[in-house]
């Protein structure tokens, strides 16, 4: 493996909230550790730019495997391109392929924009891309064939994966996407108006006044500003301030990255071979502790108390037409039910259902949807699979099901999420992990001679899906509740989807 390569320039002093610049490695390079992970949390690193190469046996510059490009998740504020020994048996001797992983600038580092030219934002998207530059140039030296990347990511990973099909200037840079739990149009995630992280932060750090900001003239004294503040102190007012939230930071439209809105650059996309998917109850990782800790058996999770939830969610307020979307989905999810108010298991699980639409499997559906309708070949799955031995704390039938990041171990690990595998789970493995190396591989996760005795079909009008369990099966009707985000709330919201 090769670690810590720099891929651009280091991102600091004039160069902070500028786009990636190109950086070409020189002389020897020490590639035997990981580069510094990107400013998050109490950590402070901007010179944080570095890709990693990961490469099977016998591999050399003339072999032209296919490449997997990974981008980390992480919510665009944490995370990093470390990946444990588990890829080498699961995914890169098996393929073979070559695998790469990067670090890019996370939280106000990454997004933070005044909403016109002179901060534009999207300066992670710009890391992104960059990288792709540097492996179209550099890969084959690594074994890899530079006109067969397949980019894949999962959670914001997934939203980032998302964002280079959508974005122009990354076009040509890969042949195949794969988004896990996580896309542009998941909820909250990309252009949302609502969002006013970076105003908030650059008057807690004395850069601005809200009526400076707000006059549209001061921009470029509030860079300079923000520019000369220490990045200690920039991290640390991020990580204390109160616009705690979900995806606190995000893309923008720009003139360069995202020059239009979602739904016309995904009519623009060029096809290419897509595979896309979500796990049972994504928001179940968000609801554990209050399950664990008994903070469901209250007023919260009662019709009322849905509604009050509801009502306050961040990502509601980045739809168009706010007042019409939140009466829809109340009267889609809530008034419907009737749940005495003492079963707060229900009002739990009805909870979880709908924050899984919103935030992550309806965006998901909806963008593999504009794939397929310009005629993309384009494939969709559930994982679904949750063992008896998982959770052991969790012991209500209802709600035990697969939450956010489960398939990751399945995939990328030789561990099985806390417990000792059993010949399910190893099953299971083999079965995704087939899955993904065919489809890096063909574009096809079920080609003829590719290992595995069923056929995933590609999407269609019935939104065909596999749903991943130790027995795989192929359904129709993929997640029927995300019909309300995936199609009904964009209509409200004015962007009503052709395939809808």
């Amino acid at each position: 493996m090769f670690r810590g390569i720099r891929y651009a320039k280091p991102p600091i002093g004039d160069l902070r909230f500028v786009n990636a610049q190109r950086n070409d490695p020189q002389g020897h390079i020490d590639a035997m550790n990981y580069g510094k992970e990107c400013s998050q949390n109490n950590v402070t690193n901007e010179d944080c730019l570095f890709v990693n190469v990961f490469t099977p046996i016998g591999v050399n510059s003339s072999s032209k495997l296919p490449v997997l490009f990974y981008i980390h998740g992480g919510g665009w504020v944490d995370g990093s391109g470390a990946f444990g020994s588990g890829i080498y048996p699961n995914i890169v001797n098996r393929g073979p392929v070559v695998m790469a992983s990067i670090n890019y600038r996370l939280g106000p580092f990454g997004f933070f924009t005044s909403r016109e030219d002179t901060i534009p934002g999207n300066f992670a998207i710009s890391d992104m891309i960059e990288a792709l530059n540097w492996a179209k140039r550099y890969i084959s030296f690594f074994g890899g064939d530079p006109d067969r990347i397949t980019i894949d990511g999962h959670s914001s990973g997934g939203e980032s994966i998302s964002t280079l099909t959508l974005s122009p200037p990354a076009r040509g840079l890969f042949k195949q996407a794969i988004f896990q739990s996580g896309t542009a149009f998941g909820g909250g995630v990309s252009l949302c108006p609502y969002r006013n992280s970076s105003i908030q932060l650059a008057i807690k750090l004395g850069c601005a006044t809200a009526a400076q900001w707000n006059s549209g003239q001061s921009f470029k004294q509030i860079l300079q500003c923000m520019r000369s503040i220490n990045a200690t102190t920039l991290q640390d007012a991020d990580l204390h301030f109160p616009y705690r939230h979900f995806m606190e930071w995000g893309t923008e439209i720009d003139k360069f990255f995202l020059p239009d809105s979602l739904e016309n650059l995904a009519l623009q996309r060029p096809k290419i071979n897509v595979m896309a998917g979500d796990v049972t109850t994504e928001w179940l990782a968000w609801e554990s502790n209050n399950i664990k800790d008994g903070r469901m058996y209250s007023s919260s999770f009662t019709r009322q108390g849905i509604i009050g939830q509801l009502k306050s969610m961040y990502e509601l307020h980045c739809f168009n037409n706010y007042d019409a979307v939140l009466q829809g989905a109340q009267a889609y999810y809530i008034d419907p039910r009737e749940f005495a108010d003492d079963d707060h298991v229900e009002w739990m699980n009805l909870w979880i259902n709908l924050m899984s639409d919103l935030d992550f499997t309806a965006g998901v559906l909806r963008d593999a949807k504009y794939f397929a309708y310009t005629g993309s070949d384009t494939y969709i799955y559930s994982f679904d699979y949750f063992s008896p031995l998982a959770y052991s704390w969790l012991n209500i039938s209802t709600l035990r099901n697969a939450p956010h990041s489960w398939e990751m171990d399945y995939l990328f690990s030789t561990a099985c999420n806390g417990y000792t595998c059993q010949p399910e789970d190893l099953a299971l493995k083999e079965i995704i992990q087939k899955c993904w190396v065919n489809f890096i591989l063909t574009g096809n996760p079920t080609p003829i001679n590719g290992g595995l005795s069923f056929v995933w079909p590609k999407l269609d009008n019935n939104n065909r899906f596999l749903s991943f369990l130790p027995t795989p099966q192929v359904l129709s009707n993929f997640h029927p509740t995300t019909n309300f985000f995936a199609c009904q709330a964009p209509t409200l919201a004015g962007s009503k989807p052709p395939f809808c």
